[in-house]
C-alpha cells in the first residue's frame, strides 16, 4: 500500500509539472498570448515545412493547415497571431513582418526569443543585405534567392512593447552584457557571429532568473 501511495503521488506530481505552458489552441491577439488564453479552437494541424518548399515559396519553418472547410488558409496565414500545440507556442511571423508562416518560440521568460526569416523590410532594421556576411559567419558572399530563403536569424521581442530586435554579434552584448559569467563564456567562442551560437546564448540568457 505504501508503494502504491508513493507511485500515485509521483504520477500526480509529474502531471502537474507537465501542464501546458500555453494551452492548446489558436491565439488571435497578442494579449491572448500574454494571458495564455486562446480564443479559438480551429481544427488544424501543424506542419514542418521542407527545405524545398521554403526555397520555392519563402517563409518560415512551420505552417498551419486547416483540417476542414470552416477555416480559411488566408486566416491561418495572415490573421492568427499564434498557435500552441500544448507543448510549444508558434508565433505568426507574417504578423511581425518577418515573412509568412510560423516560428517556434524558444524562450519566453523576459523576452520572446525565436529565429525567423529575413525581415520583409530589412532597411527598417538598419541593415543592408550586402552587410549580412559581415554580421554573421559562414554565409559566404553574394546570396541567391533560394539560399536567402533558408537563412534563419536570431530575434528577441520585448514583451511589453512588442519591439523586435534582430540580434548579431554587434548587439548581443547589449543584452547579455550584464551577465559576466555568460559574457565570459561567449567571449571564448570561436564563432561569435554564428547565428546558431548567438541564438543559443540568447535562450540561455533569457531563461536565467
Amino acid at each position: 500500500m505504501k508503494n502504491l501511495i508513493i507511485l500515485i503521488s509521483t504520477l500526480l506530481s509529474l502531471c502537474c509539472f507537465s501542464q501546458d505552458k500555453y494551452p492548446k489552441g489558436i491565439y488571435m491577439t497578442y494579449d491572448e498570448i500574454l494571458n495564455k488564453k486562446p480564443s479559438a479552437n480551429y481544427n488544424v494541424e501543424l506542419e514542418v515545412r521542407t527545405q524545398g518548399e521554403i526555397k520555392m515559396n519563402g517563409g518560415n519553418d512551420y505552417q498551419l493547415n486547416a483540417l476542414d472547410n470552416s477555416t480559411s488558409r488566408s486566416e491561418l496565414k495572415k490573421v492568427v497571431v499564434a498557435y500552441s500545440d500544448g507543448e510549444n507556442i508558434y508565433i505568426n511571423s507574417k504578423v511581425l513582418k518577418l515573412q509568412t508562416w510560423y516560428s517556434k518560440v524558444l524562450s519566453d521568460k523576459k523576452y520572446f526569443v525565436f529565429s525567423a526569416a529575413l525581415p520583409e523590410n530589412i532597411k527598417e532594421y538598419g541593415i543592408e543585405i550586402s552587410s549580412l556576411p559581415k554580421m554573421f559567419g559562414g554565409l559566404g558572399g553574394a546570396f541567391q534567392a533560394m539560399k536567402l530563403a533558408l537563412l534563419r536569424f536570431p530575434y528577441i521581442m520585448e514583451k511589453s512593447t512588442q519591439k523586435i530586435t534582430l540580434v548579431s554579434d554587434k548587439n548581443l552584448k547589449d543584452f547579455i552584457g550584464n551577465d559576466s559569467v555568460l559574457l565570459e563564456k561567449y567571449e571564448k567562442e570561436l564563432e561569435k557571429n554564428n547565428m546558431e551560437v548567438i541564438l543559443n546564448y540568447l535562450v540561455e540568457w533569457d531563461k536565467k532568473p
